[in-house]
């Protein structure tokens, strides 16, 4: 059997296996098994010449990246092919995400008899699970994981003597250069200010210039952006790597195949008012609804949830809720066999990687690459008569009001020729996304963002292997979170192990996990608004008579945390990176969560009278004076 034939077979069982777990019947598409092939075949042949590989796979949504990109880690251990690479990583861009293609890589593991032979496991970065990228051979994490791992400010530390800790700096990069990274859903690097771009450029050209294999996927990648990766590239080691880039491009723009989706822009119409217009055909549907903002799902939720009533599975889904929440969530839409009366609501979080069908989609305007992602999470099943509506919104939050216009423009020129799309016609998908993202738009967003990109290549030049890092803080998106774990009094009580001597608590970190959730807060533009949510978080349990606490130590997956007395933290210099423990009462917690709705952040309005003061980001020079006094870059 030929090597052809042999990674043809890795991917028809692969493909067959994970079809059959979803209960679908297996139907070999050829146009898809060629561009699995072609791509597998491409990455096997590169590596042997051993140099850096950097691929673009630009495949439209749902026409099988996946096993184009896992088949030739998989098929070098199915096989007496050499491995090329110790260890593979994942890379989404979504904390959502990694259980799903855990699941997925452990069917096609099983399927193509590895057990024993590989193992897949996660890294999401947290605070409380300190696994520093080498987990499995498998690794899923997200961006940041992956490049504060990269960039040493995520990294095992140990105390040497008591006035000196040492660590593993350069490990997790020394096992990047050496493995097989596939950034997948790389169009959402892009943010509101295209730091992350920039950065992750650099960091994949150091990776590839070193002998890394790099894979790039995306259904919506700016062409924009793919030049500058390949610029980049040029600058660090011309000549001295393989790029993967137009065979594979001319293989996609040969595909005949169809995935059209009716289309109607209503400028003038708001979702609230078309949801409830039409709220018994989306109760009686497949339906997907996708809105901008966590206060409008909830909305929304709470409005077909007493339409629908009990015949129609109604879900909720978005950021600002727990762990072990998220997980019951997506559990709830895989195991929905209703072929009609599922109705799943929500945010960015349903964007990408949703491997569940639906019919119809109403949808706010977002960027032309997340309108064209909402929309390939329906009609994958080929069925007709799939229609997406789309809603202009009231303001264009979260999104660059620039980059909003664009998209509008772009729609509304496409519909003005045309009543659908075809999300297999990769050429019409790359000029929609191109008439967006031009070169004057990206100018305009790398502007607001140029302060912090400059510091990153500053902390980047005093970043040497086998050296302690820099000591300043570095980030890869104009943003850093806190985390927050909400928990009952109750649930606290039975699962940790607390003093009555002292305020103090030991907690298992794997355990503390399924409480977690994140708030977001911006390091560019107006904080504002993330600012008042965090405090109002804070002032809510503390008027619930709750208890917070923050970790004290770690030692291994055990936490030992300290109560601490609620306070202000707006001012504090503790709060980038925190990691906050927050225990009520159950009748008490459920004023401000449920399993249901999240947090309810329609609940967390802070009186006017006490808005925070504090709406503008630091200051360069107060930044570079942010040290690791806080301890938070270590455990990022």
């Amino acid at each position: 059997m030929s090597s052809t034939e042999k990674i043809k077979e890795v991917v028809k069982k692969a493909v067959e296996a994970w079809s059959t777990t979803k209960g679908k019947k297996f139907n070999l598409n050829e146009e898809m098994l060629n561009l699995q092939l072609t791509f597998a075949k491409k990455i096997l042949d590169s590596v042997d010449k051993k140099k850096g590989v950097l691929a673009f796979l630009n495949a439209p949504t749902g026409f099988g990246k996946t096993e184009a990109f896992v088949a030739p880690f998989l098929y070098s251990y199915s096989n007496e092919h050499e491995v090329f690479a110790p260890r593979m990583y994942i890379v989404e861009p979504m904390h959502a995400l990694l259980k799903q293609f855990s699941e997925r890589l452990q069917v096609y593991i099983k399927a193509l008899n590895l057990n024993g032979v590989l193992d897949v496991d996660e890294d999401h970065g947290n605070v409380t699970s300190r696994t520093y990228l080498y987990t499995a051979p498998i690794t899923l994490t997200t961006l940041d994981s992956y490049a504060y791992g990269f960039l040493a400010k995520r990294v095992e530390t140990y105390k040497f003597r008591p006035d000196l800790i040492t660590g593993r700096y350069s490990m997790p990069a020394g096992i990047q250069s050496l493995s097989y990274t596939i950034l997948d859903e790389a169009h959402l690097i892009q943010d509101v200010a295209f730091i992350g771009p920039r950065i992750i450029r650099r960091i994949v050209a150091s990776l590839v210039c070193s002998g890394g294999v790099v894979v790039i996927s995306s259904a919506t990648l700016p062409d924009t952006f793919r030049d500058q990766i390949k610029s980049e590239m040029n600058e660090w080691c011309k000549d001295q790597y393989t790029l993967i880039d137009e065979e594979i491009d001319n293989v996609i723009k040969s595909i005949k195949a169809s995935r059209e989706i009716s289309i109607e822009y209503h400028g003038n119409k708001s979702i609230e008012d078309a949801i409830k217009d039409n709220a018994r055909n989306i109760c009686e549907d497949r339906t997907l609804i996708i809105v901008n903002t966590i206060e409008k799902a909830i909305t929304l939720y709470d409005v077909l949830k007493n339409t629908c009533g009990e015949s129609t599975n109604v879900i909720l889904l978005h950021s600002l809720m727990r762990t072990k929440e998220k997980r019951d969530k997506f559990n709830q839409i895989k195991n929905s066999t209703k072929e009609h009366g599922k109705v799943v609501i929500g945010t960015q979080v349903l964007e990408v990687g949703l491997d569940f069908n639906f019919n119809k989609l109403y949808t706010e305007l977002a960027p032309i690459d997340a309108i064209i992602q909402r929309m390939g999470r329906i009609c994958r099943e080929e069925q007709k008569d799939c229609k997406a509506y789309i809603y202009k919104p009231k303001n264009n939050l979260p999104y660059d009001d620039d980059v909003m216009s664009a998209s509008e423009k772009v729609l509304n020129s496409h519909l003005q020729s045309y009543s659908v799309i075809n999300l297999f016609d990769v050429r019409t998908v790359r000029t929609l996304v191109n008439d967006v993202y031009d070169k004057n738009i990206i100018e305009k967003l790398e502007t607001k963002g140029n302060e912090l990109f400059l510091e990153f290549v500053d902390y980047f030049g005093k970043l040497h292997l086998l050296s302690y890092p820099p000591e300043e803080d570095v980030f890869i998106r104009p943003s850093f979170y806190v985390t927050f774990s909400l928990i009952s009094s109750g649930e606290f009580q039975k699962e940790f192990q607390c003093s009555e001597q002292s305020d103090e608590c030991d907690v298992s970190a794997i355990k503390l996990k399924n409480y977690e959730f994140k708030v977001s807060i911006p390091l560019t533009g107006d904080q504002g608004f993330a600012i008042t949510r965090l405090q109002s978080i804070i002032d809510s349990v503390k008027e619930l008579k709750g208890e917070m606490y923050i970790p004290k130590k770690q030692e291994l997956d055990n936490i030992k945390l300290r109560k601490t007395v609620l306070k202000d933290v707006i001012y504090a210099n503790w709060i980038k990176g925190r990691y906050i423990v927050l225990v009520l009462e159950q009748s008490a917690l459920s004023n401000i969560y449920d399993d249901a709705h999240g947090l309810r952040v329609d609940t967390l309005k802070y009186p006017e009278q006490h808005q925070p003061p504090f709406t503008k980001t630091w200051s360069s020079a107060s930044k570079r004076k942010r040290r690791r006094a806080s301890g938070s870059q270590k455990t990022r």
